[in-house]
């Protein structure tokens, strides 16, 4: 059962309809219980009278529920943070969260896209349209280690969920939409002689594993090297394997 709202009959004189608590027992797919061994269930009401008193407006409420969402996932794995938990650590009723996510596995698609969208963003204000294919590669992979740098824990729930069955193919396919500008780059590198004439695909795939290896080894303090030289040697050995042999040796520094 996917953890979420479920209908529950309305009490005579009730405007307010809620599910007791119920217990782990026949309930295994709604998560972790809480400390006294409970599932927490959700209410539902009139939107109007349920919403119309929250204070601040709702992106506050939805970006703490995003933000709670994302420090337990990682601590405690998807299975092991129940709805009930997130929502006291986001500071919002139970009901509030699922207002905004129908279920937990829609905030954990949502928590990925978003952190898909943001990478992508920063990702492509690094690529400048009119430099050369080589200098592009470089902006965008020195970008993506400085994001991870600055957002750790971010690259760790990707790290983490990029093939976790809560990702459902479709999110998962939306989620890579956002680099398609990527993909774009690398053709323009085959066409161009630059790039070896491989499966744009097969680039693509290689260069974000090898850019992902240089964040861990960053990340982990274990690179042996200041940040700034390691991504430069780094991006160096890539270069070296993607790029055609028209294209020449990789410059000196």
């Amino acid at each position: 059962m996917r953890e979420g709202l479920s209908p529950a009959p309305a009490h005579p004189g009730s405007p307010r309809r809620c599910l007791p608590h119920l217990r782990r027992k026949g309930h295994e797919g709604q998560g972790a219980p809480d400390e006294d061994g409970l599932l927490s269930c959700a209410t539902t009401a009139d939107p109007l009278n349920e919403y119309e008193h929250m204070d601040g407006p709702y992106t506050d409420k939805r970006q703490a529920i995003l933000d709670a969402a994302l420090d337990l996932f990682c601590e405690r794995g998807f299975h092991g943070t129940p709805t009930s938990m997130i929502s006291r650590q986001a500071g919002v009723a139970t009901g509030t969260l699922f207002h905004y996510f129908r279920t937990k596995e829609t905030l954990i698609e949502t928590l990925y896209l978003d952190i898909k969208g943001e990478l992508g963003n920063a990702l492509c204000a690094h690529a400048g349209t009119q430099d050369p294919v080589r200098e592009q590669i470089r902006c965008i992979f020195a970008g993506y280690v400085r994001w991870g740098e600055e957002n750790p824990r971010k690259f760790r729930f990707m790290e983490q969920f990029y093939n976790a069955p809560q990702i459902s193919p479709h999110t998962h396919e939306e989620g890579m939409s956002r680099f398609a500008f990527i993909r774009d780059i690398v053709r323009q590198g085959i066409d161009e002689g630059v790039l070896k004439p491989c499966p744009p695909g097969l680039q693509f795939a290689l260069f974000g594993a090898s850019s992902s290896a240089v964040l861990r080894l960053i990340l982990s303090g274990s690179g042996g090297e200041e940040a700034d030289a390691l991504i430069d040697q780094a991006f160096d050995l890539i270069w070296d394997g993607i790029a055609a042999p028209a294209a020449g040796p990789t410059p000196s520094r």
